[in-house]
Parts: structure tokens; C-alpha cells; sequence
């Protein structure tokens, strides 16, 4: 299941997938359409953070759009947005490394939701309460990686994928505050942690491979 849209903000969102740019004279190595003002730079950018993904995430991905016209965007604060039920994601242009990874979370979940698997309800089971106003004071914590994710399960969702592959790469991530957290209480992490890596793992956003990778990290030891 998936949060219910209202009626008008569900138009506002299907509208905003009416009016993408046009195609991109640029391919994508991922065969994923390109649209609006890539470049060849651009294409390579996009092209070296899917190389890292699973190719069913890939997969579903409708397209991918450099757009700055902001009615694609919940606030002028996005960077990007991936549009339900379409699947079609849009970013800012020069905001392709800070939302990609984001946004085809959010579509591969959209995919999953279609085709009736179980990962919303068993991701909300894991998480338990902790959204909106039930949200914690400070972050990390509570299983919650940062206040962006605290907004809904959609959010934490694409939340963990982003800085779990920001972890395997070798970026900053959320995941090293929580090693840190659980080092300097001599506690070990919040089990829901742990437990939300688990199910990215058994519903296909990461690999095996990866997965061991993260573990090694040892990000999220007791």
C-alpha cells in the first residue's frame, strides 16, 4: 500500500509527467530515456551512479529529465522528484549526483507497490511509529537516518538506499553518525537499522555483493 494523494495534488503530480521535455539528443548506456538538456558530461554522470544499481532498479525507470521548471517539484527546495504513477524522475540541472540515487529508489518502490509485493507493509512493520509528528527530536536515531526521512515511509525508504550507496562508494553518509552514536553510548545501534538494510537486501535494491560490502563497513555492528 501507499499513501493516499488527494485528489488535487495527485492531478498536480500526474499533470507535472504531461508536460516533460523532450527527448535528449544523448543516450544512456542503461537505455533509460533522456530527456531535456542533457550533455555528454551529464550522460556520463548518470550513466557511472546506475552502473552501481541492481538493473531491476534501473528497469523502473521510465525517464530520467534535466527540468527546472519548479511545477515538477513539491517545493523550490527539491532537487528532484520521481512522479507517481509514472515513474518518470526529474532533476535540477547540476543536482544529478545529489538526487538520482533518491529518486530511482522511489521509483523502483512505486514498481514494487504495482506488481503487489509485500515491502511497504513489511518496511512499516520494521519502522514502526516514527513518522511526522511521532518523529524523534535529533537524528539518527529511532531507525530514522535523518529528519528528510522522518517525513513519511516513502522518504525513509529512499533515504536508507541513497546513503547506503553513498556508504559503498565511499561518500559521507547518515550511517557513520550512527556508527559513531553507538560507539561513543557503547550501545548498539537501533535494531530497526539494521533491520530496514535487511529488507532493501530481500526486495532487490542492493545485492548480495553489496550487502556483504556494507557489512564489512561495519556501520551498523553491535
Amino acid at each position: 500500500m501507499r499513501w493516499k494523494m488527494p485528489a488535487l495534488l495527485l492531478i498536480f503530480t500526474i499533470s507535472g509527467c504531461v508536460s516533460l521535455p523532450p527527448l535528449s539528443e544523448h543516450k544512456s548506456r542503461h537505455r533509460v530515456p533522456l530527456r531535456g538538456s542533457f550533455t555528454p558530461e551529464s550522460v556520463q554522470q548518470v550513466d557511472a551512479l546506475l552502473d552501481v544499481l541492481p538493473q531491476r532498479m534501473v528497469e523502473a525507470i521510465n525517464s530520467i529529465s534535466i527540468n527546472d521548471d519548479e511545477h515538477h517539484y513539491w517545493s523550490a527546495n527539491h532537487t528532484g522528484h520521481c512522479h507517481w504513477p509514472s515513474r518518470h524522475i526529474c532533476i535540477k540541472s547540476g543536482k544529478i549526483e545529489g538526487s538520482l540515487w533518491h529518486e530511482t529508489a522511489h521509483a523502483y518502490a512505486y514498481y514494487l507497490d504495482d506488481i503487489g509485493s509485500n515491502f511497504y507493509d513489511d518496511w512499516r512493520h520494521a519502522a514502526g511509529n516514527v513518522y511526522g509528528k511521532h518523529s524523534p527530536a535529533h537524528f539518527p536515531s529511532a531507525g530514522l537516518l535523518s529528519k528528510y526521512g522522518a517525513t513519511n515511509y516513502d522518504e525513509d525508504i529512499s533515504v536508507f538506499v541513497e546513503e547506503f550507496y553513498c556508504a559503498i562508494t565511499g561518500r559521507g553518509t547518515f550511517f557513520a553518525t550512527v556508527a559513531m552514536q553507538s560507539r561513543a553510548a557503547k550501545r548498539p545501534p537501533d535494531a530497526r537499522f539494521q533491520k530496514k538494510v535487511d529488507l532493501l537486501l530481500k526486495y532487490g535494491f542492493i545485492s548480495k555483493e553489496h550487502y556483504e560490502k556494507f557489512k564489512q563497513l561495519k556501520m551498523l555492528d553491535p
